[in-house]
């Protein structure tokens, strides 16, 4: 999930102006509900972000917006408000490190601790447009030779982002995304037309995608993972929320089980139950 700067000058966009008390109430929303932080200089963002969505909905501020939000209650205008806040970014392939480590190291150390392929577990916790839990069942499948699992997915994805997951299930990207793409895991993947690629469906059968609020206090899951990754979702969180949410996904892991993170992120000194490799 990537944020990015919206024009700030009302004047010239057409913005609704935003209030102090304004932001720091939609901040609170955010930070309450879904852990993430909208420091001060995301202000603009959320002016450039959400006046369209206010106006369209036959409201004159956004206090107006606001009450109407926590009057409803309604979980669906919640989703739309944290999908407006946030672009999904990412590609297949990024932080190529991670892949290799999971060829080289994770799935041969399971095998030896007799895991087999099918009962192997990978949680993506923040799946995006479905970019990294496709490249991991591309690198699984890869490995083994065979898909491992029969009709039974291995990797769990899931996002806050209703209108992220709706694009992931649809498993198509612009044919742009093959330059990432390694040479040998293309033949995961089908150009449909000149500007359209598709996942094929081996891989796309590996993954089950699914809406899911890290922020909350437990996951609805039976079992635990051999692998989390869940790269480049913690720098959205304050130290407080880092912390609670690497604790919860030390209960979802196996013994000596995996979790990766991004290249720019790092747990805190306060955290246990953990060693670096």
């Amino acid at each position: 999930m990537t944020m990015t700067l919206a024009s700030s000058d009302p004047v010239q966009t057409g913005l609704l102006v935003l209030s102090d008390g304004e932001f720091r109430r939609i901040r609170s929303l955010v930070y309450e509900r879904f852990g993430i932080h909208l420091a001060d200089g995301k202000r603009s963002l959320v002016q450039g972000r959400l006046s369209k969505v206010v106006k369209s909905r036959g409201h004159r501020s956004f206090t107006e917006y606001m009450d109407d939000l926590e009057r409803d209650g309604d979980i669906a205008k919640l989703l739309g408000l944290v999908d407006h806040l946030s672009t999904n970014h990412s590609y297949f392939f990024r932080e190529p490190e991670h892949f290799e480590f999971l060829t080289a190291e994770v799935l041969p150390a399971l095998e030896r601790d007799g895991v087999r392929p099918e009962e192997l577990r990978i949680w993506c916790a923040g799946a995006s447009e479905g970019q990294e839990p496709y490249t991991t069942a591309m690198v699984i499948l890869d490995y083994f030779g065979r898909s491992p699992a029969g009709s039974q997915p291995l990797i769990l994805a899931t996002d806050i982002s209703v209108t992220a997951l709706e694009q992931a299930n649809r498993a198509a990207y612009p044919a742009a995304v093959l330059s990432s793409i390694p040479a040998r895991y293309r033949k995961y993947i089908t150009q449909t037309d000149a500007q359209t690629v598709a996942v094929n469906d081996a891989i796309r059968k590996l993954v089950l995608f699914k809406r899911l609020n890290l922020h909350q206090e437990r996951y609805p899951f039976h079992g635990r993972f051999h692998v989390i990754m869940c790269r480049n979702v913690m720098i959205y969180f304050d130290a407080a929320t880092k912390t609670q949410l690497v604790t919860r996904f030390q209960r979802c892991l196996t013994d000596d089980g995996y979790l990766l993170i991004g290249h720019s992120e790092s747990l805190g000194r306060s955290v246990e139950g953990y060693r670096y490799l």
